[in-house]
């Protein structure tokens, strides 16, 4: 727990924390990130004016001195109960650390990127490698025999992105559990300055697996692990994503939840599972106690193409869907939600809850 500052703290020195990034809005405003907690803060000038000496060698008696220098429109005795005030927010907050002993170093100056030079966050396939073979993947074949980008590679880029102050990154594959340096892109990610998610079958997490998170700041950074479920049990699951895919995927969801891991998952509404949409519902939701989960559709990609006639959802099964999923999301309080797949395509839904049309 941070402490309060006050009059006695005049000769404590502040340093910020390396972790967070910094990026400029237009030429007067800064915005701060913190990634071990998500939090962002907005600094106007006089904010960044102060921001950018906290490397640990002034005080708050040499920081007032400097602003009453700087932007000299105040009483000292206002600016220094107003650097004070800034201070105490940017250390409960997790911005910045004090400390008792001054640091002989100088002003830090660093070009920030602007806001507008890159993306919050990405989505990053690190591997087009999957230990299952689902009828709907839009990889199909052609990315398995691919080599996929060493380690080194990805750290370079992942070092481009914290310079660029991206915040996440969403992690996926193919099955990123069949990498071996896994837990080392990560802690890449994590080195620069970034949060992430996973998006996973699940069919690889066992106990041992989650004993990987603890180390570091991997648990911390970790926003969400999304684990594919496409069934209420193994005869409607396993048909589109293998024999056994279910067991070990519930498995990974119930070890997950039990462990305080932010989870959540994505169903694939395809043929197999179109009249099972309520169980699964109820499986998610009521059994295993998730918070919400996902939805899209199997769509004519990769082998998805091949198998369109077996996993592709016909017109009539689209408006059964959509349908089925508007009353899920009424009945479990908006809980079940999608970007994409049968609710996305709802345009109206009546009283009599039957779908009039697309969009």
């Amino acid at each position: 727990m941070k402490k309060n500052m006050n009059n006695d703290d005049s000769e404590i020195f502040y340093i910020t924390d390396p972790d967070v990034s910094t990026q400029l809005i237009g030429d007067q405003e800064t915005v701060l990130y913190q990634p071990d907690t998500g939090t962002e803060k907005f600094l106007n000038s006089t904010g960044r004016f102060i921001w950018e000496r906290l490397d640990g060698s002034l005080s708050v008696k040499d920081l007032t001195v400097r602003v009453c220098e700087g932007f000299a429109s105040a009483p000292s005795d206002q600016v220094s109960k107003d650097v004070t005030s800034f201070l105490d927010d940017l250390s409960q907050q997790e911005f910045i650390s004090d400390q008792k002993d001054r640091v002989p170093t100088s002003v830090h100056k660093t070009d920030y990127p602007d806001m507008n030079d890159a993306p919050k966050s990405l989505d990053i396939s690190l591997t087009g490698k999957c230990n299952l073979h689902c009828e709907y993947c839009f990889y199909a074949e052609e990315m398995k025999s691919r080599p996929d980008l060493p380690l080194e590679q990805w750290q370079i880029f992942f070092k481009e992105l914290g310079g660029l102050s991206v915040r996440d990154v969403c992690l996926s594959g193919g099955e990123i559990f069949v990498r071996p340096d896994l837990w080392d892109l990560i802690d890449s990610v994590i080195a620069n300055r970034m949060q992430y998610s996973i998006l996973t079958n699940g069919t690889l997490i066992a106990e041992d697996t989650l004993k990987y998170f603890e180390k570091g700041k991997r648990r911390k950074r970790l926003t969400s692990i999304q684990v594919s479920i496409d069934g209420s049990c193994p005869e409607v699951h396993d048909k589109s994503r293998g024999k056994g895919s279910f067991e070990r995927a519930i498995r990974a969801l119930r070890l997950l939840k039990e462990a305080g891991f932010p989870i959540t998952s994505r169903v694939t509404v395809n043929r197999y599972n179109v009249d099972d949409l309520d169980n699964i519902a109820a499986l998610l939701i009521d059994d295993i106690g998730l918070g919400s989960f996902g939805t899209n559709d199997a769509m004519p990609m990769g082998a998805g193409c091949s198998n369109q006639s077996s996993i592709t959802l016909l017109p009539d099964q689209q408006v059964k869907a959509m349908n089925s999923l508007a009353r899920l999301a009424e009945q479990y309080d908006g809980r079940i939600n999608a970007s994409a797949g049968p609710p996305g395509k709802v345009e109206e839904l009546p009283g009599d809850g039957t779908c009039k049309g697309n969009r």
